[in-house]
């Protein structure tokens, strides 16, 4: 097992996808065969020759090795029968890389990096619908981030949540699947693509390939998500540029952020805590006239933890920052943590304390960044939509007044005027923004809020609408 990490990699991956292929072949059937497989592959984990090459997120990956072997070995049969043996250098390797991104997909642009993942903009080729596809390098610096104790599994697990999220205001989930990166062949894929769209962002993205010179990447994990026109970041940004309190819409504010509690409350139901809630993060799509409808997204991955009560196992989602940072939002070091359950009309767990400093500290509740580190909920979610809340009614003309006006907030001070302008809105704000979580409504609680209930009304009447009239424009 000597040589580079991804040398090292592709060897036990190789030795599993032998070991299924060898099963497969000789056992009785695939239920018993794979029974045998597994019990092999735990095995000889426990010797230390494998670490999480046999579970099943993995099975198209050596799907891919045991068809390059077998490609090897007729070649070499090949060979021997005409009598001609080549001279084997070192030069030569086993060549396994078998994309289906670049199979399936045209790579138009990147959209944003960070920490070990990145997102692009990606053309479907066969339904021709433009998506975002995150890719998330699996090797030497997620262990790191998550320990060497078989992270995979535990981010395989987060996959599998993320994937039965659906509701109008979360970003809609696709797919996900694995590839086997060689020597980051996949991050340099898009150098090959003759797309005139993505020649601007080639500087950018080859920034990305290989940080800090390290190769040791074997694994690349690619999410297919919805891909969006806009954020609520670049909505706040564009309307700050007018320069006036004026500016402000109230009856737009209401509709966007009724819809992201009704997001959140959506999230929070079912046992997940989003903890980097940011303007970034919330995205903004439209289904028709100039309407946007709001979309929680960028969960990112984290480690999964099993809290066991009694003889029953629930599964506990986390998420960490992923994506990257402006000037004003400054991440923080993220960490493996133990998490709550939160599940609608189900009995509450324990807090369990959690590692600090998971998010981006202008929107981090107090309990996230404590030190030493606190237990916390879903309520340090509602601490972030209280920020949130408040820059919808606050224009800023330069980064240093808003860094400003939020430090000021946190000590529950608002500038000049606000309160009187916006006196149920600042309620609201202070309400959200408790130092106590406790104190702290939910978001079910704040949907029942007068202005947000309106609110929804409007918002389900508005849909009705615009399926009504595209109903109408097909059939015409």
């Amino acid at each position: 097992m000597r040589g580079s990490p991804s040398r090292r990699n592709q060897t036990k991956m190789l030795l599993v996808a032998l070991i299924e292929y060898f099963c497969n072949t000789y056992g009785d059937s695939p239920d018993a065969n794979h029974r045998v497989f597994f019990l092999i592959c735990q095995t000889l984990r426990s010797l230390g020759f494998i670490d999480a090459e046999f579970v099943d997120e993995v099975a198209s990956v050596r799907s891919t090795f045991q068809q390059a072997f077998r490609k090897l070995f007729y070649t070499a049969v090949q060979t021997v029968n005409n009598q001609h043996v080549p001279r084997i250098g070192n030069d030569q390797r086993l060549t396994v890389h078998n994309s289906r991104y670049r199979n399936d997909f045209v790579e138009l642009g990147l959209l944003g990096k960070g920490g070990f993942a990145s997102a692009w903009k990606a053309r479907n080729k066969l339904d021709g619908i433009e998506y975002a596809v995150k890719k998330i390098r699996l090797g030497q610096d997620l262990e790191e981030e998550f320990g060497k104790d078989n992270p995979y599994e535990k981010i395989f697990r987060e996959i599998k949540n993320l994937a039965r999220l659906e509701h109008q205001n979360v970003i809609r989930y696709y797919a996900s699947w694995l590839e086997y990166d060689d020597s980051n062949a996949i991050h340099k894929s898009s150098e090959d693509s003759d797309e005139s769209e993505f020649l601007d962002n080639r500087t950018e993205a080859s920034q990305y390939e290989s940080p800090a010179g390290d190769s040791s990447c074997s694994w690349t994990l690619f999410i297919q998500m919805q891909l969006c026109p806009t954020t609520l970041f670049d909505y706040i940004k564009t309307r700050n540029q007018e320069g006036s309190t004026d500016a402000i819409d109230c009856h737009k504010n209401i509709l966007l952020f009724s819809q992201i509690l009704q997001g959140a409350a959506y999230i929070h139901d079912r046992g997940l805590i989003h903890r980097d809630l940011k303007p970034s993060n919330i995205f903004l799509s439209s289904i028709c006239s100039e309407d946007w409808v709001p979309k929680i997204g960028d969960f990112g991955l984290a480690a999964t933890v099993l809290d066991e009560t009694g003889d029953k196992t629930i599964v506990l989602p986390t998420s960490i920052v992923s994506e990257p940072k402006s000037q004003l939002d400054m991440d923080i070091p993220d960490g493996t943590t133990t998490s709550q359950t939160l599940l609608k009309k189900r009995p509450k767990l324990p807090m369990r304390t959690r590692t600090i400093g998971v998010g981006t500290r202008t929107y981090a509740s107090p309990e996230q960044l404590a030190v030493p580190a606190q237990a916390y909920d879903e309520k340090v979610d509602i601490y972030s939509l209280g920020i949130i809340f408040f820059e919808l009614y606050q224009p800023f003309t330069t980064g240093m007044e808003r860094a400003t006006a939020i430090d000021r907030l946190k000590d529950g001070l608002f500038p000049d005027g606000f309160v009187k302008r916006f006196p149920k809105e600042s309620a609201l704000i202070l309400w959200m923004m408790d130092k106590d979580p406790a104190k702290r409504p939910s978001a079910h609680r704040l949907l029942e809020f007068e202005l947000f209930a309106q609110a929804t009304v409007s918002i389900y009447l508005f849909i009705y609408l615009c399926i009504y009239n595209v109903y109408l424009f097909e059939f015409a």
